[in-house]
């Protein structure tokens, strides 16, 4: 039954994105937080949006149909958080780096038809919907976490490494003329590793999260416009 199941939603896919595919590629950047053993944003949020540091990164959609597109992007990140911040009397901070590779899936609320050349060309009231997401991720990661003078830390690991991450999506996409678009979109990852801040001490999940605003052109188009 489960295996019928799973056959009939992408036969639903599949039937529904025959014929209607286009891809395009763009820029996002914005601005990234963390969560892990240094901090907790939710109990300062006025810290955790000072500690905002830039990401950028390159990324690319497949188009199914109005409704369904797959996306992955590689971004580079920079993470930042002080534990004063939060009231910690330790006083560690972090300045670290992530690199991210990303696939998800995501669905288009209303359905979602690209342009061309002009705004002319847009179809009714196409031109713009929400849209959610859910993939994964691989990341490396290098904490760079200082310590308050010399004294040994239990918990401190400030080696690089590699993680798996589960991440999410919301956001709003635009039809732009001269086949660009838009988005406005907020993601997170929750990560498979304690040591994104260089610290193993709590939680066992680190995660980190973006706020980014990205633009695409359109690179091929063909069964609907």
């Amino acid at each position: 039954m489960r295996k019928a199941v799973i056959l009939l939603l992408f036969g639903l896919i599949g039937w529904s994105a025959s014929g209607q595919k286009y891809n395009e590629i763009g820029l996002t950047i914005g601005a990234s937080g963390m969560a892990g053993d240094l901090n907790d944003p939710w109990s300062n949020l006025a810290a955790a949006a000072y500690e905002m540091r830039p990401n950028i990164g390159i990324e690319f959609r497949h188009f199914f149909s109005p409704r369904h597109n797959m996306y992955t992007a590689f971004r580079m990140i920079h993470l930042h958080t002080h534990e004063f911040n939060y009231g910690k009397p330790r006083g560690l901070k972090m300045n670290g780096n992530v690199s991210s590779l990303e696939l998800r899936y995501e669905f288009n609320l209303r359905p979602y038809t690209r342009s061309t050349y002009s705004a002319s060309t847009m179809v009714d009231n196409d031109w713009w919907t929400p849209y959610i997401g859910l993939g994964g991720s691989g990341i490396y990661y290098n904490p760079n976490m200082q310590l308050k003078g010399m004294d040994p830390i239990k918990g401190f690991n400030d080696n690089v490494g590699f993680s798996g991450a589960v991440h999410f999506a919301f956001g709003v996409r635009f039809d732009l003329p001269r086949a660009m678009g838009c988005t406005i979109e907020f993601n997170e990852h929750v990560t498979f590793t304690d040591r994104l801040d260089g610290l193993e001490d709590g939680d066992p999940y680190d995660w980190f999260y973006c706020v980014n605003i990205g633009f695409s052109m359109l690179l091929l188009k063909k069964g609907f416009y």
